[in-house]
């Protein structure tokens, strides 16, 4: 429930069905100057396609220094095989930033379009420097009909 209360407007809930993890991103904790960006190959994700409602979740933690603020992370997209970062691959998502790890769940198919492999990129909305702690990302790839017609199967096999 805590997930819940947390989710942004309109955010995903991949909570709520069974899905696949289709890459993930081992965390790290780091100091950020002010308008900081860390990138992050996505490799090695073969679930990756277009038909995938592919969702990005990812637990971060902003503690700004004294008198800063973090108001959002944006969030960029660049597959393998385009030169520089599309303006129509982005999303921000406002944060808050208390030093509390909070979920930050954004569906991957729109706006972001994680549909092949390629750069992720993170740019810190801070006004100073802060303290960012990212735990593990992950691109999940929902099963609801996956699951769902396994249910279905099940119910025709009883009845």
């Amino acid at each position: 429930m805590a997930a819940l209360a947390d989710a942004g407007p309109r955010s995903p809930h991949p909570e709520r069905s069974p899905y696949a993890q289709a890459w993930s991103h081992r965390g790290a904790t780091f100091a950020v100057n002010r308008d900081a960006a860390l990138e992050l190959p996505v490799t090695g994700a073969p679930r990756l396609n277009p038909a995938a409602q592919i969702v990005l979740t990812m637990p971060v933690a902003l503690t700004p220094e004294r008198r800063g603020s973090c108001t959002a992370l944006r969030l960029r997209y660049k597959p393998g095989t385009d030169k520089d970062y599309d303006p129509q691959r982005t999303v921000r998502v406002p944060v808050r930033a208390d030093g509390r790890m909070r979920e930050v769940t954004v569906g991957a198919f729109t706006g972001l379009r994680i549909d092949q492999e390629g750069t992720l990129r993170v740019e810190f909305e801070c006004t100073s420097a802060a303290t960012a702690e990212i735990g593990t990302m992950r691109l999940l790839e929902p099963l609801r009909s996956t699951y769902y017609r396994g249910r279905y199967l099940e119910r025709l096999k009883r009845d």
